[in-house]
């Protein structure tokens, strides 16, 4: 019985298929929030507005981020957060400014599969209750919002643009060591 010609293509072909059933597995991208923080904010002992640092979770589920306590996700984030902490959390620092200034775009990494909700937590010196340093965003609205850090609370603002990428006033993720 004679054999078929070789297809020079196929070994394209197939390279094309693996590379495409990679990518389908491989979680969905990355995952970008927007901030602004507006004076006063994080204010210290001397009525001075001062930058406020922010940790960023990605989430399986929200409840053990919802339940657990300030003292408990500050200390030990990982303990209280268990399976649903997905990878290593984000540090960012957001700077004070006014409500007209621009929202900054915060690269949070990859995007984990199965990552549903990203925890919010500010840093703040003092803050009128626990509940008002941490949030829960639907990962489908991370980026469509924008993160306002004011006093010492954040708010979830859906009536401001996020503004297009600066990395000359983007606040940077810092490294974790």
């Amino acid at each position: 019985m004679p054999s078929l010609p070789r297809n020079p293509l196929r070994p394209a072909i197939r390279l094309a298929a693996v590379l495409v059933l990679a990518g389908a597995g491989a979680g969905c991208g990355s995952i970008s929030v927007y901030a602004r923080g507006v004076s006063p904010l994080n204010v210290n002992d001397h009525e001075e507005s001062t930058p406020v640092d922010v940790r960023f979770y990605q989430l399986r589920r929200d409840a053990r981020f919802r339940t657990a306590s300030f003292d408990q996700l500050w200390l030990s984030d990982s303990d209280a957060l268990g399976p649903d902490k997905l990878g290593e959390r984000v540090v960012a620092t957001v700077p004070p400014g006014t409500g007209k200034d621009r929202a900054v775009e915060i690269d949070l990494g990859k995007r984990d599969g199965d990552t549903a909700f990203i925890g919010v937590m500010a840093l703040y010196r003092r803050a009128a209750g626990a509940d008002v340093r941490t949030l829960v965003i639907p990962v489908a609205d991370a980026s469509s919002r924008v993160l306002t850090f004011t006093g010492s609370t954040i708010e979830l603002r859906s009536d401001d643009r996020p503004a297009e990428r600066s990395d000359n006033d983007q606040p940077q993720p810092r490294d974790q060591r």
